[in-house]
């Protein structure tokens, strides 16, 4: 660990109720999805010492203690992405914190655009695979394949199942962004096998895996795109369909870190 990022993770620790078992990063408008649970603290990010802020409509900036599925949880309620300016460095910060104080597992959320035809709004998808055309170099090596934990993605998906809750599996894409795909990228970004596309998430994976966590990953479709027309879409339409489809979401993500559990009593 760097300084700063021991100061972080000794500050935090001085102030948590509790030792969270996993982490949450919430992406746009995904907070509200989480809105009924049982808080216990809420920590300030401008309090922790080295932490970059989120700029971004839609993004908290505190770290809310909570229980959900009886598992003490930790979520970040705002990511900082790249196109804000952000190093890539600033953007894993908040993996990095999570990893520091102990917690080896994290779901990391998005508000993601569907490719897939398939794929409508509110829908939720559990990628299996990811690609990250960020094209950023990362200054850590891991002899590791960056994808979401295979036996944590199949366990929830079998719990999703079980309750007759509609998810989906398949690829995830990260772009720069922050403008949305033209016609002719959606139909690259179809050709590469991607079900959704969104501007966060996979240099987020890349860097937890890297630090040893198991990692799952939940996007919710908020908007579905089109190479046969011009359609043009807002940040504000984006928050507003992910109010919208906030229940499916939450549901997803209980039985996700119920899931988690699972896995740990079996081993």
């Amino acid at each position: 660990m760097t300084m700063s990022n021991t100061m972080a993770a000794e500050h935090l620790q001085g102030r948590l109720k509790r030792r969270p078992g996993i982490a949450i990063v919430a992406g746009s408008g995904i907070m509200r999805a989480l809105a009924g649970v049982t808080v216990l603290a809420e920590h300030p990010m401008d309090g922790i010492p080295g932490l970059p802020l989120p700029s971004v409509e839609g993004h908290g900036r505190s770290l809310v203690e909570c229980s959900i599925a009886g598992v003490d949880v930790l979520i970040a309620t705002g990511r900082l992405h790249l196109y804000e300016g952000s190093t890539l460095a600033q953007v894993t910060a908040l993996v990095d914190l999570f990893a520091d104080i102990g917690t080896d597992s994290l779901i990391l959320t998005n508000a993601t655009g569907g490719l897939a035809t398939t794929l409508g709004v509110g829908d939720v998808l559990l990628p299996a695979e990811i690609i990250d055309m960020t094209f950023r170099r990362s200054d850590h090596a891991s002899p590791l394949r960056p994808s979401p934990d295979v036996p944590w993605l199949l366990a929830t998906l079998e719990r999703c199942a079980g309750t007759a809750l509609p998810v989906r599996s398949g690829t995830y894409v990260q772009v720069v962004g922050p403008s949305y795909e033209t016609r002719a990228e959606i139909r690259m970004l179809r050709a590469l096998g991607a079900d959704a596309v969104g501007m966060s998430t996979a240099v987020e994976l890349k860097r937890a895996v890297a630090r040893g966590m198991r990692t799952l990953v939940c996007s919710m479709i908020t908007n579905t795109l089109t190479d046969t027309s011009v359609v043009s879409v807002s940040h504000a339409e984006v928050l507003d369909a992910a109010s919208r489809a906030t229940d499916r979401m939450s549901q997803v993500i209980t039985q996700a870190v119920a899931a988690r559990t699972d896995l740990s009593l079996r081993s």
